[in-house]
């Protein structure tokens, strides 16, 4: 038989570790295993059994022996040619946090000749194992929201498999909790579809509308400090965030915005409001404000809107025109990572990529990779590498700076 004992202090409590234990998909996720199949009751009540598949042909039947939640789990597991594996985790409250002790047993089949097999290459090998399991272990339980993922698909903890849309509202809703306090989010019907509304704090409200290729949760760190006097409402604009897909071809974009925007203030039940956008954002609101003046009481452009000057736009942005090119990035970027959603930002419109949030870069790259196709279809709507096709330029008589009057 062999034995061996894992230890960590884990920055959360006992009740989330204990979770690690007795989650399906959190059990399968640490342990690396294919998956956790036909349980006969829950993971955390004494004599359920359950499936766990290791690697192919691998299964383990596994009975929960002790459950004392959050405190003491206990499991045997029975796999191929009688080897049996005990494992007991015994959990430790300390100043919020938790200390873990594993205790791990296992014995090897065919009788002299396993025991032989053990000592001469298996006795080593469980140790590094085990303490790479573990650490797995401790990065879901104390990291954010974690994004689980079986067969290399993503899962929730209840093991139930997760959409596109799922992954995105999971990295939003871990982005959103590290800026915003008390923000709740619903969905919203308008002509062409649905869109998603956020909002935090209460009083007087202040619609933010994101720019181009953005999405209404990029507001997050604004709207956690503008929430203490206000009521914040961020919307996505159609074919952004977690709205419903939009095609943008042959749509006359600043109609289009005014009207967007009008059906949403209609939908909050907002006659006025006051309204903060920026960049393409800026362009819709300054449509609305032309379109229905009476409804807009204060208007903050937060930066250049687009449209305002006839400039080059940004090569990253204009060669998505391009059908050929625009389709290659299109591609790459449904393949994208954080850290290439950091390269992209650079010198774009971040000064210092270096300090985005890694929620922050994992919400991006996984809306990136959602909208990408509603994105090619407004770069190309509206302006090309050689600079913004003069329709959608914005009549300089509604911009205060001379410098915009160009």
């Amino acid at each position: 038989m062999g034995r061996y004992r894992v230890t960590r202090h884990i920055g959360a409590t006992p009740e989330q570790v204990f979770r690690a234990f007795t989650a399906p998909a959190l059990v399968a996720d640490w342990l690396d295993a294919t998956a956790v199949e036909d349980p006969t009751g829950p993971l955390d009540v004494p004599g359920s059994q359950y499936t766990l598949i290791i690697r192919g042909p691998w299964r383990f039947r596994t009975l929960v022996v002790r459950s004392e939640p959050p405190w003491l789990h206990e499991t045997v597991l029975k796999g191929p040619f009688g080897t049996s594996v005990r494992m007991v985790a015994t959990l430790s409250p300390r100043d919020g946090s938790t200390d873990l002790d594993l205790l791990t047993e296992y014995t090897m089949p065919l009788g002299p000749l396993g025991r032989w097999i053990d000592r001469r290459w298996i006795d080593r090998e469980p140790r590094p194992t085990a303490n790479r399991e573990v650490d797995r272990l401790v990065t879901l339980v104390s990291g954010p929201r974690p994004l689980l993922r079986h067969r290399g698909k993503a899962v929730g903890p209840d093991g139930r498999a997760l959409g596109l849309d799922d992954e995105v509202g999971q990295a939003q809703a871990a982005f959103l909790d590290r800026e915003v306090a008390g923000w709740s989010s619903r969905r919203v019907r308008w002509s062409g579809g649905d869109t998603q509304v956020i909002e935090a704090g209460a009083g007087e409200p202040l619609l933010l509308v994101h720019g181009g290729m953005g999405n209404a949760a990029d507001w997050a760190p604004l709207m956690g400090r503008l929430a203490v006097m206000r009521r914040v409402i961020a919307v996505d604009r159609p074919g952004h965030g977690l709205a419903s897909t939009f095609d943008y071809g042959g749509v006359d974009i600043w109609h289009h915005g005014a009207a967007f925007l009008a059906e949403m203030a209609d939908a909050l039940g907002l006659e006025t409001v006051d309204v903060a956008a920026c960049s393409m954002g800026g362009a819709w609101a300054i449509a609305l404000a032309e379109a229905h003046p009476e409804r807009v009481r204060h208007l903050v452009l937060v930066g250049a809107p687009a449209g305002s000057q006839q400039a080059m736009i940004p090569l990253k942005i204009g060669v998505l025109a391009w059908p050929v090119v625009g389709s290659l990035i299109g591609a790459m970027v449904r393949r994208g990572s954080p850290e290439g959603t950091r390269s992209f930002w650079k010198g774009l419109i971040v000064a210092h990529p270096e300090r985005l949030s890694e929620e922050l870069l994992r919400f991006e790259t996984l809306a990136a990779r959602r909208n990408v196709g509603t994105w090619l279809s407004l770069v190309r709507s509206f302006g090309s590498v050689r600079g913004l096709r003069r329709r959608f330029l914005i009549d300089p008589r509604y911009l205060v700076e001379p410098h915009l009057r160009r």
